[in-house]
């Protein structure tokens, strides 16, 4: 069957096929007939955001919470340029995104026109693909391909340059525009053989976990393997919430800013199997495998397998494919108690529970101006075990990323490889487009809320309810903090002079919140704001000078 359609159209049914259901975009001239295409599209709904980078930001955190792709839009010129940061945190975390910008039509190309940009070459180092569609027949073909290599293997971000009279032209499209269907890797049948003779051989082994475990959705058959050989497991940031951090195997995250169990056992440890863990330099700060530790590298990227770290087995494999033919090889073939190490476990969750008990009390401090970890305290007691947590960059990001536990995978929302200060609130939004039946609670610094604290506005227009704990120092604190500590105590730069009321700020988006500068008006501040219909800003007046450090 052939059906005539212009481009824009192409681009909407291309996004309907693929169940898209938002596009986070800011408009401009050469975007106009992809909006009015938009307009018509009963499963398409378009997201107006106030600042390009935020839009992407947006659609990062919804295809993370989501696990489907997300979709970004701006103009040419500064508008593509603005949506970069948040594709490329896109790369950096293995999450499929569409990112697309509108071009001068093809006729006026390379005349240095108002706003005429490379995009291309802008994106092409951020993204799996970037590429530009110079005649409309071939923009059927180009849209599926971008929905296939977002996905495939190891998942990331595309982009697709559109010039205006691409989408206004007529095309004879022939066949359907669903996506291409997508193939899995699976291990060889010798890897998981030795695999399971290294854990027969092991004292104590350790599952070390990245993003890869939940983009793979894999976290049924790890939490399973955990629990049947009685194996501790650690994460990485991007791993939290592959497994319910609630659970004894669960030791929490590795690297820096985290406690010390887990990278203590970690160098304890005589077979670690690190399952779509990349061994970066932030999960790898604090410890280092021993000389006899075994090594296993699971990952769906060839080009990660000993790529930062010498391994002992490097496995290309699908990572739920790999945890479903392992656990097969167990359960039929061997005798699980032979492999199970309960004395290991056991040593490894009393450390974790004694430090955490040892910790309490300054949890449970009443001193102002308020420790970041009463606030901590106050938020675990009332948020709900199905909350979504998100966290952008600095050290409110490290007192989330270590305090707060995680129980679900895709509930623990952040920038992670790219760290991004902006992140958390545009982060909050993504997550509730993505769920909007579970609460969702960001923590967030006050340099970076004020980076996007507009994005409100966007959040209220779509009736989203969500809550920001703004940890106010009245500073950069990260930056304040690496002064204080290798400056001489020289602070020049990273500190506020305004005493801004972020509550007020949120109010005048259309939001509500208030000032928090008591402990004890922590806890009903929190009810108040979790039960909101609005998003809800808690402007927390902290302790400057108490820093994540948690050994």
């Amino acid at each position: 069957m052939v059906m005539v359609m212009i481009g824009a159209d192409i681009i909407t049914k291309s996004l309907e096929e693929d169940s898209v259901k938002h596009v986070f975009s800011h408009p401009g001239g050469p975007l106009l007939p992809i909006y009015d295409s938009l307009r018509k599209s009963s499963t398409v709904h378009n997201v107006l955001v106030r600042h390009e980078g935020a839009g992407s930001f947006i659609a990062e955190a919804y295809a993370k919470t989501s696990g489907r792709i997300g979709v970004c839009m701006s103009t040419m010129g500064p508008g593509a340029e603005n949506m970069t940061i948040g594709v490329a945190t896109a790369r950096s975390d293995s999450v499929p995104l569409l990112a697309i910008t509108g071009q001068l039509s093809t006729s006026v190309l390379g005349r240095g026109y108002q706003q005429e940009t490379d995009h291309v070459g802008i994106f092409r180092p951020i993204t799996k693909w970037s590429t530009q569609v110079l005649r409309a027949d071939m923009l059927a073909s180009t849209m599926r391909r971008t929905f296939y290599l977002a996905y495939e293997g190891r998942p990331g971000p595309v982009h697709i340059d559109l010039p205006r009279d691409i989408q206004v032209g007529e095309v004879d499209i022939v066949g359907d525009l669903s996506p291409i269907s997508l193939s899995h890797t699976a291990p060889q049948s010798e890897s998981i053989a030795r695999v399971v003779t290294m854990l027969m051989q092991s004292k104590r082994p350790v599952l070390l976990v990245g993003g890869g475990v939940i983009t793979a959705d894999a976290s049924d058959e790890l939490t399973k393997i955990a629990h049947s050989l009685c194996v501790p497991v650690v994460t990485s940031y991007n791993g939290r919430g592959a497994i319910s951090e609630d659970m004894d195997e669960s030791l929490g995250r590795a690297g820096e800013y985290t406690l010390p169990i887990p990278n203590q056992v970690l160098r304890e440890a005589d077979l670690v199997i690190a399952l779509g863990y990349r061994f970066t330099d932030v999960s790898t700060e604090g410890w280092k495998p021993a000389k006899e530790t075994r090594i296993v590298q699971v990952d769906i990227d060839p080009k990660e397998l000993g790529k930062n770290q010498n391994v002992d087995l490097p496995i290309h494999s699908d990572i739920k494919l790999f945890l479903e033919l392992l656990l097969s090889q167990i359960e039929t073939q061997m005798n699980i108690e032979k492999l199970r190490r309960e004395d290991w476990m056991t040593k490894c969750a009393q450390a974790l529970s004694e430090w955490k008990k040892n910790y309490q009390t300054v949890m449970l401090s009443k001193s102002k101006p308020i420790k970041p970890q009463r606030v901590i305290q106050e938020i675990n007691k009332r948020l709900p075990n199905d909350s979504i947590v998100v966290a952008g960059a600095g050290r409110s990001k490290m007192w989330a990323a270590t305090l707060i536990p995680i129980r679900r995978a895709r509930s623990w929302i952040h920038s992670g490889g790219y760290a991004v200060m902006g992140y958390s609130l545009c982060g909050a939004i993504g997550a509730k487009f993505a769920a909007p039946n579970r609460p969702v609670l960001a923590v967030d610094g006050d340099g970076a809320f004020q980076m996007h604290c507009q994005e409100i506005a966007t959040a209220r227009e779509n009736n989203l309810s969500f809550v920001v704990c703004v940890l106010n120092d009245m500073s950069l604190g990260s930056m304040r903090s690496t002064q204080f500590r290798s400056y001489g105590r020289r602070i020049f730069g990273t500190e506020f002079k305004l005493d801004t009321n972020y509550a007020k700020v949120a109010a005048s988006f259309g939001g509500d919140g208030e000032r928090i500068e008591d402990p004890e008006a922590l806890g009903p501040a929190l009810d108040k704001a979790l039960s909101s219909k609005v998003p809800y800003v808690l402007d927390i007046v902290i302790d400057k000078e108490e820093e994540p450090l948690f050994q």
